[in-house]
């Protein structure tokens, strides 16, 4: 069985830049390959058929854009599947599979080494036809094959740099010295004038000896009293605990897939063999084809998960950089209650691990693509969780380099949907065209319509997707291919526009994360760990499933720094092409902020404009030392005693700066609050449609490019949605393209409207159960 991947990319070079094209009906109806997502099929992957004819049929009976390669596992070092480990993803996944299916195995069969057709039969062990090796003189024989028909029908490619996932194991022939590190503590009770004496040798030497005074909290640098290789202290007055910190080589699991026999990818030099092991090695024997065929690079599952104690030395540094102090005398931070310095010690520890997490595996594989002419994807897991603490780090750093961020989006229909809009979110904040979906779980049916749908309203406009099924003749199986092409034909690249900036609490959810917290055991997923009032993604769901108002996710340190400033009363993101203007911002539940942000947001207040509040106001600050100028922000904002009322209080200044603070937030509670501050939305519905059957909603987005306002209207429920829609502004010529037909249309009994905020534009909006329409016009 030959390891390819046959799919249909929407491979877009910054070069080509959706910015720079013009909206062409012609285009429309039949889109270029660069905008349909990608396909992987059992034909794709080589089954009773040459490798040849594999991509033809790929290309041709799926309208196949693109294909991507990938690395075939030795069968010798492959590793049997750990079906009990992963048993509890399997709720929720993958809707039309029957409901003990795996994702990796078509019939669930325990204990079976290969992975199934899922990911194209190959990938990770052999299949029903002949195995080529890892990176054979044979396996490049076949990759060249595809590669040429590809080349000769004007597609494209892209490598996948794993056989299996998690990516960084090169096939499990990366040397254990370069696997992933784990911090680790060990204690001891010490009695007053008690001596606690070790020593150790340069194998054995802890990285930092810390003894702790649990009744006053004084903390003293033991190993810096060391001499000779040996600790001497005797114990004062006091409840002492002598805790010594460790960092070790994690060792790799029997079964598949091992999250610990991969790269360190905190670690420069286990990056960089991985680098020149598979991607160099791949380039040597596909020279010819990076940089034209092959455009973009993919890796996978890279990132914290599935250990919360990842670590690296290097993290002690970048510690001392981002808080100024030294890192010793914090660790126990990262396990106990230490006080006042408990919060700023733990966000200083996790934005550390989180940068230097984007600044290595991410940011070299970005720098080798970048150097061969090719650009880089690829995501972390659990990349949409509430606490992105034990598994991404933190998106907005992780994503700092890649090329185009991406979420992977398997599991069942409504999973993470409240978590989505934190990737798109990272392409807005960068100024990137692209934002990618893995959504390998999309077949060509209800459910793979509904999937994409939702995402293409959360700011997705790239999908790799995967029809398990095989391919139905030309006009049943690519209606879906086609229907996706014409949607991210309309939405990659452009302005987002968006009136509401959520603050992305990263540091609360930083500084409430704890390492062997009693809420957080063995059986819980990663990624779930938050604080009570940690409603930034249902508050978001709130806006954009059940108001209809769009929003986009900032992070504080943009917030604190240059890339958004207040101007005149909106908050303004500093863009080249995605400029986004706010209104209004809101600050999610959370105990803890940066003052940069807190000031950012006082200034917008203080200039007009309107901050919300829900669920919990910040009371500690996420620098040392600084909790009692957080409280004076907030005081200043929100007032000294903010209520719970029925109808809370907003407070006004004389520039018309607005705040109001929402201690039990609701989807009805938002709509009133918005109503008394006069915040008329940019789209708006007559009777508010919010249909849930088949678990869908309804949702839009708005982009702006070609010098023409794009509204993308999603429904993936299974009721039809008729409404009065608004649009804000006098708009002109509006035209209804179908991305279903490629039909473009003009718009009938359109009326204009005067209210207070404005001129607003209205006319009747049909959108049918499962599916989208799109409104084209000009201000």
């Amino acid at each position: 069985m030959l390891s390819v991947l046959t799919t249909l990319l929407g491979c877009q070079l910054a070069a080509l830049g959706a910015n720079a094209q013009s909206l062409e009906p012609r285009k429309f109806a039949d889109p270029p390959a660069t905008y349909r997502p990608t396909v992987t099929t059992e034909e794709g992957a080589g089954y009773a058929a040459p490798l040849g004819e594999a991509a033809r049929r790929a290309i041709y009976d799926l309208d196949a854009g693109s294909i991507m390669i990938s690395p075939q596992g030795d069968p010798t070092r492959r590793k049997a599947l750990d079906a009990a480990g992963i048993a509890a993803a399997q709720l929720g996944l993958l809707d039309a599979y029957p409901q003990n299916a795996t994702p990796w195995l078509p019939k669930a069969l325990p204990g079976e080494a290969r992975f199934g057709s899922y990911l194209a039969d190959g990938r990770a062990g052999p299949g029903p036809g002949p195995n080529l090796g890892y990176m054979t003189p044979e396996w490049f024989a076949a990759m060249r094959e595809l590669l040429e028909v590809a080349k000769r029908n004007g597609r494209f490619a892209t490598f996948y740099d794993e056989a299996g996932f998690p990516s960084g194991s090169a096939d499990h022939t990366i040397p254990a010295r370069l696997y992933r590190k784990l911090i680790r503590r060990e204690e001891v009770t010490i009695s007053p004038s008690q001596t606690f004496v070790v020593e150790f040798s340069a194998d054995t030497r802890p990285f930092a000896v810390v003894a702790l005074d649990s009744t006053t909290g004084k903390r003293v640098d033991l190993l810096s009293q060391a001499a000779n290789d040996r600790i001497l202290w005797i114990a004062p007055k006091g409840n002492w605990r002598v805790q010594s910190y460790y960092i070790g080589t994690s060792t790799a699991k029997p079964l598949g897939p091992d999250y610990y026999g991969t790269a360190d990818y905190l670690d420069p030099d286990a990056s960089r063999w991985f680098i020149e092991n598979v991607y160099d090695r791949a380039h040597r024997g596909l020279s010819e084809f990076f940089g034209s065929t092959i455009r973009y690079t993919f890796f996978d599952d890279v990132g914290i998960y599935s250990d919360e104690k990842t670590w690296h030395p290097a993290v002690a540094e970048r510690f001392e950089k981002i808080t100024g102090q030294p890192a010793t005398l914090y660790y126990p931070a990262l396990w106990d209650d230490i006080g006042p310095d408990t919060a700023a010690a733990r966000v200083g520890f996790f934005k550390a691990r989180a940068e230097l997490l984007g600044e290595t595996f991410p940011k070299l594989i970005t720098d080798w693509a970048h150097a061969h002419g090719v650009k880089s994807t690829g995501h972390a897991p659990g990349n949409y969780d509430l606490q992105p603490t034990d598994t991404i780090g933190d998106p907005f750093k992780f994503y700092a380099y890649t090329d185009m961020p991406m979420a992977d989006v398997l599991w069942g229909i409504g999973f993470a949907r409240g978590g989505f809009k934190l990737i798109s979110s990272v392409s807005a904040q960068r100024d990137l065209p692209l934002t990618a979906a893995e959504a390998f779980s999309v077949n060509n049916d209800a459910n793979g319509y509904r999937r994409m749908i939702e995402l293409y309203t959360r700011g997705f406009n790239h999908f790799i997707t995967g029809a398990r099924q095989p391919s139905k003749p030309r006009g049943t199986g690519a209606e879906l291919n086609r229907w996706a092409g014409r949607s991210s034909y309309l939405l990659q690249g452009g302005k987002h526009v968006a009136d509401i900036a959520i603050v992305f609490p990263i540091e609360s959810l930083q500084a409430f994360y704890s390492f062997n917290a009693p809420g957080n055991s063995a059986g819980l997923p990663a990624g779930v760990h938050a604080y009570r009032d940690a409603d930034y993604q249902a508050v978001g769901e709130m806006l954009h499933s059940e108001l209809h108002r769009d929003f986009t996710f900032v992070h504080p340190d943009a917030l604190g720094g240059d890339k958004l400033q207040v101007r005149g009363n909106e908050l303004v993101m500093q863009n080249k092409m995605n400029r986004e203007s706010y209104r209004v911002v809101i600050l999610p539940g959370g105990e803890v902020l940066s003052v940069a942000a807190l000031e950012k947001i006082k200034a917008f207040y203080d200039a007009g404009g309107t901050v919300v509040a829900t669920s919990l106001l910040p009371k500690r600050s996420a620098e040392f030392g600084a909790d009692a100028r957080v409280k004076e922000l907030v005081a200043a904002i929100f007032g000294d005693t903010p209520g719970d009322a029925r109808e809370p209080e907003i407070r006004r200044n004389t520039a018309g700066g607005q705040a109001v603070f929402l201690a039990q937030p609701s989807a009805a509670l938002l709509a009133a609050t918005f109503d008394r501050l006069e915040l008329h939305p940019d789209v708006a519905f007559h009777d508010n449609p919010t249909p849930s059957s088949g678990n869908g909603v309804f949702g839009y987005i708005h982009r702006q490019r070609d010098g023409k306002d794009i509204y993308y209207f999603g429904n993936s429920s299974d009721t039809p949605v008729e409404t009065i829609v608004s649009l804000r502004g006098r708009l002109s010529r509006l035209q209804l393209w179908n991305p279903h037909d490629g039909k473009v249309t003009d718009v009938s009994g359109i009326k204009y409207r005067s209210m207070s905020g404005g001129t607003v534009t209205e006319f009747r909006l049909s959108v049918p159960a499962v599916s989208s329409v799109a409104i084209v016009g000009k201000l």
